[in-house]
């Protein structure tokens, strides 16, 4: 598509640049391992790394509106980020970028400061493991880049205000999900590189299924939804030659059995249950069985 916690409740700052401390309350989720197979966090890592050095881009940063959808983005990140080091570095450029752009400039008035920040640490580049391509034109970053989205989604604060999003929902619901999705949609209008790719995910985050999302099951399950519909976009491209694929990962609906027999029922339909399972052992940090993430994640 591009072209391509334990139990109990748990509290974590998110410094808004321009805005003071902001407290995010983590509702219960699945309790995470210490290592993830199919080097997912080491994908996420490599893909954060790559999405940052864009970020570093006077061009990029030129707008008020572009500040405001970076500070969302950077809490975020800090929040729910499947690495701890880029977590801890997303704050840490929330408290630059305080510095480097205050709230009341029209734009950057440190770009040294700014581009000195490292998201994750001492940011060793290693090749991709589970998103490397058959080609070297292929999967890579925006394979990576799909599983930082997936990550987010799984791990975001449930009922988040401040960085993340607006306190609650429509009548009282959870509006994590509502709120994730305000962030990605300031994420892909201010800073994707394709613009082609973000004119289609924009169109996406217009459409019905995305107005309806107000809670965190409802955003883990529309980014699916979202993947699959490109990967069957894909498809179809591919085979009318217009934008070639990755040879040996071709597009699928995915996940595919082989790897999720739970995520169907009896008839071969989807289990929307067992794909949030699923989703939350790949992605939350707890690992799978499953090892490489093969075609499903090939976009």
């Amino acid at each position: 598509y591009v072209k391509e916690q334990a139990k109990g409740t748990t509290t974590a700052a998110a410094t808004g640049a321009g805005s003071g401390t902001t407290t995010l309350t983590l509702s219960p989720s699945p309790s995470p391992s210490p290592s993830t197979d199919c080097d997912v966090k080491g994908d996420v890592t490599i893909a954060t790394i790559e999405m940052f050095e864009y970020l570093k881009s006077q061009t990029v940063l030129s707008t008020r509106a572009a500040r405001e959808a970076l500070v969302a983005w950077l809490g975020l990140l800090q929040a729910s980020h499947l690495v701890p080091a880029c977590a801890d570095g997303a704050g840490e450029a929330l408290r630059v970028l305080e510095r480097a752009w205050p709230v009341d400039e029209d734009a950057l008035v440190d770009m040294d400061a700014w581009r000195a920040v490292r998201v994750c640490g001492d940011e060793v580049r290693r090749p991709y493991v589970s998103c490397l391509g058959s080609t070297p034109e292929t999967r890579g970053y925006t394979c990576g880049l799909w599983m930082l989205l997936h990550s987010t989604s799984v791990r975001m604060p449930e009922g988040a205000v401040g960085a993340v999003g607006g306190e609650g929902g429509v009548d009282g619901e959870d509006g994590s999900g509502l709120a994730w999705l305000g962030v990605v949609e300031g994420y892909i209008r201010h800073f994707f590189q394709c613009a082609d790719c973000a004119e289609h995910f924009l169109e996406a985050l217009g459409g019905a299924d995305a107005k309806a999302v107000r809670s965190k099951r409802d955003a883990v399950l529309w980014l699916w939804r979202t993947h699959n519909a490109v990967n069957e976009r894909l498809v179809r491209e591919d085979a009318a030659g217009t934008n070639p694929q990755d040879p040996v990962y071709k597009h699928v609906q995915w996940p595919v059995r082989e790897v999720c027999g739970g995520c169907y029922d009896g008839r071969g339909a989807w289990d929307e249950d067992g794909v949030l399972e699923f989703l939350y052992a790949q992605y939350y940090g707890r690992g799978t069985t499953t090892g490489r993430v093969g075609a499903g994640a090939g976009a």
